[in-house]
């Protein structure tokens, strides 16, 4: 991909930024920190931007954080429930062996008791 020069604004002073992103995504994401920094500088007027600047780093690298523990936790839940859909597949490959098994011993049952002849007052319609 080919870098991009994408010039943003944030808190009235304009940057030169080189990025592989998307121009749109890279104005994105200026617009948001401006936002922010705006609002940190509104919210204490003794605020210098170095600080705000900070003070959002700071922000973003915790929301980085916690997403990425969700992520960490998301793989190992996936992991845990393709273990257990490994699992029941497996068990249910085992009874499906075992009820063919038992139909195999159902039918020789019922041909062994066709051969040696009905008991008395067995219906042929329970065969």
């Amino acid at each position: 991909m080919m870098a991009n020069r994408v010039k943003v604004l944030i808190y009235n002073s304009e940057y030169s930024i080189i990025s592989n992103e998307d121009p749109e995504y890279v104005r994105s994401l200026a617009f948001r920190l401006d936002d922010n920094v705006k609002d940190l500088m509104q919210s204490d007027s003794h605020m210098s931007l170095t600080k705000a600047l900070v003070l959002c780093g700071l922000s973003y690298q915790d929301d980085f954080n916690k997403a990425d523990q969700g992520m960490d936790n998301l793989r190992v839940q996936v992991k845990e429930y393709l273990e257990d859909a490994a699992d029941a597949r497996s068990e249910a490959e085992e009874l499906k062996r075992e009820i063919a098994i038992l139909k195999k011993e159902n039918q020789e049952l019922k041909s062994q008791l066709l051969e040696q002849g009905m008991p008395e007052g067995y219906k042929k319609s329970k065969l």
